[in-house]
């Protein structure tokens, strides 16, 4: 039994970020694995017994309040630490780092899950990412059952922002 995890899905769901749980509990039965959906709303306790958390994206105020629940209650973390996987979507990729600016552009502490941070550009920046991973391309293989992980050089591991910022490595 896999347990995947919704993290604030209405707090957190500023791109419909509740299709990418479906997809991934779809394509977990498509490999006849039973999967198990928890949903996570604000103000409610995030268990540490998950196997996969989905976090999504965020308005500033959505994401800082997130960020301050999720590490007062420390479950994330803890649970990243013990080998849990987090798919994290803008602004929730943001929460995993060290910090990222708020509406203000005050730097608002992360989870320090990732060793990122974000910052805001003098100009909004949006716009396409493409990358490449060393190694065989094998179509389908990044299932649930077989992932591939790729982790380019430091200098090179630069991920855009919410439109607004970037991520930086230190």
């Amino acid at each position: 039994m896999i347990t995947l995890v919704s993290i604030y899905p209405t707090l957190l769901g500023t791109y419909g970020d509740g299709g990418n749980v479906m997809a991934l509990k779809h394509r977990a039965e498509l490999q006849g694995l039973d999967v198990e959906v928890v949903t996570v709303e604000s103000g409610e306790a995030v268990p540490e017994s998950g196997d996969l958390y989905v976090m999504g994206g965020g308005e500033d105020s959505a994401q800082t309040a997130a960020s301050n629940a999720l590490r007062a209650g420390g479950a994330v973390k803890r649970a990243a630490e013990r080998g849990a996987a987090v798919f994290a979507i803008c602004a929730g990729y943001q929460l995993l780092g060290e910090y990222f600016p708020d509406a203000t552009s005050t730097p608002t502490p992360g989870l320090g899950i990732l060793d990122v941070r974000t910052d805001r550009l003098p100009k909004r920046a949006v716009g396409e990412l493409a990358a490449s991973c060393p190694g065989p391309a094998r179509p389908g293989a990044h299932g649930l059952r077989e992932p591939r992980r790729c982790n380019p050089p430091r200098s090179r591991r630069h991920t855009p922002g919410n439109g607004q910022g970037r991520h930086r490595q230190r």
